[in-house]
């Protein structure tokens, strides 16, 4: 069994240990290593968000919303519905905030909601006053 966010060491159940995912069966490969464009990876202390080809990833408290929302669970501060991640047709790295009381930051400045911003290698995100992580992207992005 295996995580279809790519998480390593998804653990023995039917469930990731990292990010709460449903794991899916085989050893095949994972959905990031056919991408046409670049890999994001943020790296949280409760694991990685991984994310390539052009479907978001929702981050929040609300599982049915997010896929990290058990990771997520308890961080009180962080909303149901806080961010996503994501890349453009071109490969280009970005986060889009929800609106929240807590704010979404990128570099230690709080980020306006409800527009995509820019993200780039060893940039900072920080969901509220808790969880952060550092953005990797791998393989280069379009021009």
């Amino acid at each position: 069994m295996r995580c279809p966010l790519n998480c390593p060491d998804p653990g023995p159940t039917t469930m990731c240990r990292r990010c709460g995912s449903d794991l899916v069966a085989g050893p095949g490969p994972g959905p990031c290593e056919e991408a046409p464009a670049g890999v994001l990876v943020v790296r949280f202390a409760f694991g990685e968000v991984t994310l390539c080809g052009d479907a978001p990833v929702r981050l929040g408290r609300d599982p049915a919303w997010s896929p990290f929302g058990a990771a997520l669970a308890t961080h009180g501060n962080v909303s149901r519905k806080h961010a996503s991640l994501g890349l453009d047709a071109g490969g280009r790295a970005w986060i889009d905030p929800e609106p929240t009381p807590n704010g979404t930051f990128l570099n230690g400045a709080e980020l306006p909601p409800g527009t995509r911003h820019p993200l780039a290698e060893g940039d900072t995100v920080r969901l509220a006053a808790g969880p952060e992580g550092v953005v990797t992207q791998q393989g280069a992005p379009r021009p």
